[in-house]
């Protein structure tokens, strides 16, 4: 009677440790994906966060990253525009807020945005999450062969 009782007991407990577990993950699934509803396109972000990331990615100053995303914007509907048209329209678009950007950065920053920029030229257009350098560069998994 008293082996019975504990085989109860510990099967209670398994059992509220697997519905624990199993609500958890379905919890955890849940908030993953609502996070996730209406987010924006991988290669749609704003010009700030553009600006951030360029800024975390060369050493810009705070006040770099600020003229960075005035740059940015300012190119921000020729983006838009030629999106749709293809690697070479993106190219000279590049091609150009580098040449701005160069006019206040150091050189060291200059040779890294060269870096930068010829990497992203280097890959498919348009971009897909996981291609930046900061991510570890190259192709996104699913382009690998």
């Amino acid at each position: 009677m008293r082996n019975a009782k504990g085989i109860a007991v510990l099967l209670v407990v398994l059992l509220a440790g697997a519905a624990l577990g199993a609500s958890a993950t379905v919890f955890y699934y849940e908030h993953q994906f609502s996070a996730r509803v209406g987010e924006r396109p991988p290669h749609l972000h704003t010009a700030r966060e553009k600006a951030e990331r360029l800024g975390r990615i060369l050493g810009l100053s705070p006040e770099q990253v600020d003229k960075a995303e005035a740059v940015m914007s300012a190119h921000e509907p020729e983006v838009q525009a030629l999106h749709a048209s293809g690697k070479a329209g993106m190219d000279r678009i590049l091609d150009q807020v580098s040449r701005e950007l160069a006019a206040f950065l150091t050189p060291e920053q200059n040779a890294r945005l060269a870096e930068f920029v010829a990497d992203i030229k280097s890959r498919p257009f348009p971009p897909r999450r996981g291609d930046g350098p900061e991510d570890g560069g190259g192709r996104a998994k699913h382009d690998r062969p």
